[in-house]
């Protein structure tokens, strides 16, 4: 696991020194929630100063990413609505420039949770390095056409690391929880407030999410 304990003594890092992080990105149901970001935009946080990352906050990349996209009035045609690919391309690149330029930041880490099916077999839901009951006590008793298996929504987190060129150095996901349950034979869905509140299940997916980071970037300085 990352060390977290506070005054532990760090080896000099090699490679990566610096890492520039995004806000995460959440499913539309929450985006609205300010409490779920807060909590992973800590706990990401903390785990990278834990293994000894020097880390340029979200507030100053979304600074740097507002400034450029406005300087050049946005990226979407005015018209139809679409994204100009190429003006958001040279937002995103221009945003890594600066942040190398002002800050030092060798990476930048964008995070975010989605939606996805976690496979289950009888009362157990296995995904992302994570399981958790189905609700179906010993098995779903022919649910999903005559079938013990299938698969339940659930949340799990992604990470992205790119150098300062766009190139992608690591990428990493860790299971959250199960977002419906099986109640008889449908689904039910958790409701959204009670979504992401479980502390020791979002600090174990930070971690799955993270745990290999430190040995990825090693060696690793970009461009």
């Amino acid at each position: 696991m990352l060390a977290l304990a506070a005054g532990l003594a760090l080896a000099p890092r090699q490679g990566v020194k610096t890492i520039a992080v995004s806000s995460i990105d959440l499913p539309r149901d929450f985006a609205n929630l300010p409490s779920p970001r807060a909590r992973f935009d800590s706990l990401i946080v903390s785990v990278l100063r834990g293994e000894g990352f020097t880390v340029v906050s979200a507030a100053a990349s979304e600074s740097i990413w507002v400034h450029l996209r406005d300087s050049m009035g946005g990226y979407y045609d005015t018209y139809t609505g679409k994204l100009v690919e190429a003006k958001w391309n040279a937002v995103h690149l221009g945003t890594l420039r600066e942040l190398r330029a002002r800050y030092g930041a060798e990476a930048w880490l964008h995070p975010d949770i989605e939606f996805v099916g976690a496979p289950f077999e009888g009362g157990k839901v296995k995904w992302h390095g994570v399981e958790q009951t189905s609700g179906a006590p010993g098995g779903v008793g022919g649910f999903l056409f005559g079938t013990k298996t299938g698969s339940v929504p659930a949340l799990s987190l992604f990470t992205m690391v790119e150098d300062s060129a766009g190139k992608e150095l690591y990428s990493g996901v860790g299971g959250i929880e199960l977002a419906a349950r099986i109640v008889g034979d449908r689904f039910v869905d958790v409701p959204r407030l009670a979504l992401l509140g479980d502390g020791g299940r979002n600090v174990a997916a930070v971690h799955l999410a993270l745990d290999s980071l430190p040995a990825r970037l090693a060696g690793k300085t970009g461009p």
